[in-house]
């Protein structure tokens, strides 16, 4: 078999000395290097070294500028190849020559320099991660955002108490461990008449207790007892809060709630609003008006008075006075405005009224006075004479000092007030100190009473 030509330096002839000297190659050619054990052990003798990729590309070669590219193998014209001539600077020399070095043994081949002299090695494919590192990443990013969505819902601060955000447990709240429970808590408190256990199951305390006290329920609960209390299930998984549907009896009235709780330290409260009734515009100073016998004269806001649950009544104590339109149910937790409260005479009141105003009536016709105490016969007789005042004699031309059929109508601004309209006409006769004769009349159109006391019934007549 032919041996392919060889490339690389020219042996030297038998006889003569090597003369592998750098200042002795032909030009563009780099001195063989002697190659390191570890090299030696890399090539074995007699094995070629595996040919340069950027040597076998023509184009590649061309660029370099230093790499025949037409020239044949052997040819006598074109000294063999050597290698490769870097593109600018020195040329390469390899690395430094150990004292005493002996020519490379075994190649046909000097050895060529490192490709990574001029070019970049190529880089390592990336070795695969294993499935399980991805998993771990994976419960990590999870377990911090869990851990994100917790402090959110739950802040806290530095020391670990909750923030002020957060619902917490309530002072005095009552202790209740499930949504249920604390419904059926608060109802069962308002039908005992315990105000203060009913209050327990509130998260928000109220602003004013004036009505909201055991005597304020016991009077409601002598009208309308709180009976027949049934809490149904909670429907939902929510941990933190829940609505509970809850029926119940005031007095025959049924009802049928929806309460909004919420989960505070440990006890469930409900977060509904005291329920409140708007009596401004009803309200009448000087009557005595109260609220399930509480009174409502020394109340700061009567727009806003929270109640509970119950019956309720608007009273006044002028026995002259009634309220129609007093007794009215709080059936919720809920504003109430669907009160329908005036303020009227009482059934009896315009016969006694009446019955007063004949007495008074009565009583000024019979005065030997001029005026008197009723203001009737406040003239003076003609030509200034002196009236005997024991001659003065009243009588009815029409009508009568019966008012029994007399409509009092109570004044707009003051309740303890009434007028009635009345018809009727007086004559007067009357004789002067020298025993001349006078007559006179008065007419009778309007009949005032006032009640604020009702002990002193004041009666005008006009």
């Amino acid at each position: 078999m032919t041996q392919p030509p060889q490339s690389g330096p020219t042996p030297p002839s038998e006889g003569k000395a090597s003369s592998y000297l750098p200042n002795s190659l032909p030009p563009n050619q780099i001195a063989p290097i002697e190659p390191t054990p570890v090299a030696a052990n890399l090539n074995p003798p007699n094995t070629l070294m595996p040919p340069n990729p950027a040597l076998t590309n023509p184009g590649l070669a061309a660029s370099m500028g230093d790499a025949p590219t037409t020239a044949p193998a052997n040819s006598p014209s074109t000294p063999p190849y050597a290698g490769p001539v870097p593109p600018s600077g020195p040329a390469y020399a390899g690395p430094p020559i150990p004292p005493n070095a002996q020519p490379y043994p075994g190649s046909v081949n000097p050895p060529q320099p490192p490709v990574n002299a001029y070019f970049p090695a190529s880089t390592p494919p990336k070795k695969a991660r294993p499935w399980w590192v991805f998993a771990v990443v994976g419960v990590v990013i999870v377990a911090v955002i869990m851990g994100i969505m917790s402090m959110l819902r739950n802040p806290s601060n530095s020391d670990g108490s909750l923030d002020d955000d957060d619902p917490g447990p309530v002072p005095g709240a009552a202790t209740s461990g499930s949504p249920e429970a604390a419904v059926q808590g608060y109802l069962e408190a308002l039908a005992a008449g315990k105000a203060a256990d009913a209050l327990a199951y509130f998260a928000t305390p109220a602003e004013d207790t004036t009505f909201l006290t055991d005597a304020v329920l016991a009077a409601g609960l002598a009208v309308n007892p709180i009976t027949d209390i049934a809490v149904q299930d909670n429907q939902h998984d929510d941990t933190e809060s829940a609505w509970i549907e809850a029926t119940y009896s005031i007095g025959d009235q049924s009802v049928s709630g929806m309460f909004e709780l919420a989960d505070h330290g440990g006890s469930w409260l409900l977060e509904d609003d005291l329920a409140y009734v708007d009596l401004n515009f009803e309200y009448r100073q000087g009557v005595g008006m109260t609220l399930n016998g509480v009174s409502l004269d020394t109340v700061a806001d009567r727009s806003k008075i929270e109640i509970l649950p119950g019956t309720y009544t608007v009273a006044v104590s002028n026995p002259f006075l009634t309220v129609d339109g007093g007794v009215f149910v709080v059936e919720e937790l809920d504003p109430f405005f669907d009160n329908d409260i005036a303020i009227t005479l009482a059934s009896d009141a315009a016969a006694t009224l009446a019955a007063q105003a004949t007495a008074a009536l009565d009583a000024c016709l019979l005065e030997k006075a001029l005026p008197n105490s009723c203001g009737l016969g406040g003239g003076e007789l003609e030509g200034g004479a002196t009236p005997d005042l024991n001659t003065v004699v009243w009588s009815f031309t029409s009508g009568s000092s019966d008012f029994s059929t007399a409509d009092f109508i109570l004044d707009s601004y003051n309740p303890t007030k009434a007028d009635a309209i009345i018809n009727a006409e007086l004559k007067i006769d009357v004789s002067d100190t020298a025993g001349d004769s006078y007559s006179g009349s008065e007419r009778l159109s309007k009949l005032s009473v006032d009640f604020a006391d009702p002990a002193a019934v004041r009666i005008t007549i006009f």
